[in-house]
């Protein structure tokens, strides 16, 4: 067992959160594993970190949504490509969620007040756009998915409409829909 947790230490000072998911990869029970406790010291001031741009959030509420988060989506976070990034893009959705729901207590704060820059350097603000954009193309209908292709192509609104066998003015709808959802 001290060659493993040594084997843990040594990963997290190298890389943090892929060292960590690492270890948890490999355990049948990765709650009970000594690296769910390395990874919980990693998440929580990440998403303190993440989620300060919230100002109606209370330090308690951003612990309970990182628990959540960590608890919830354990085995994602650790399966990702990059976990850190995962997490972020993971623990923003669940914190917006929240806010959105009636059972809220707090109102959603503006987004110009609330903001604060440099929260995260641009290669992983990148990561987590780019998450977020997969995770809400995917989620898209597949014919709203070819027609978006199409358009991003350079496809005209013609050639779309007589390849997928409707109008033009359902291919505008279908487009204009996306991008709000997007």
């Amino acid at each position: 067992m001290g060659e493993h947790t040594h084997r843990v230490t040594a990963s997290v000072s190298h890389d943090g959160w892929s060292g960590v998911c690492e270890a948890l990869r490999s355990t049948d029970r990765p709650h009970a594993h000594a690296a769910f406790a390395t990874l919980w010291t990693l998440a929580l001031p990440t998403g303190r970190k993440a989620l300060h741009r919230y100002r109606a959030l209370d330090a308690s509420r951003i612990e309970d949504l990182v628990r959540d988060v960590v608890v919830a989506r354990l085995s994602e976070i650790v399966r990702a490509a990059s976990p850190r990034a995962y997490f972020v893009s993971a623990v923003h959705n669940t914190a917006r969620s929240w806010l959105r729901s009636p059972r809220a207590e707090v109102a959603e704060p503006d987004a110009r007040e609330g903001y604060v820059s440099n929260a995260l350097d641009d290669e992983e603000a990148l990561r987590v756009f780019v998450i977020d954009v997969r995770a809400r193309l995917a989620a898209q209908s597949p014919r709203t998915q070819r027609i978006m292709a199409a358009d991003a192509m350079g496809w005209t609104r013609e050639e779309i409409a007589a390849h997928e066998g409707t109008s033009r003015a359902n291919v505008d709808q279908i487009l204009s829909r996306a991008r709000r959802r997007l």
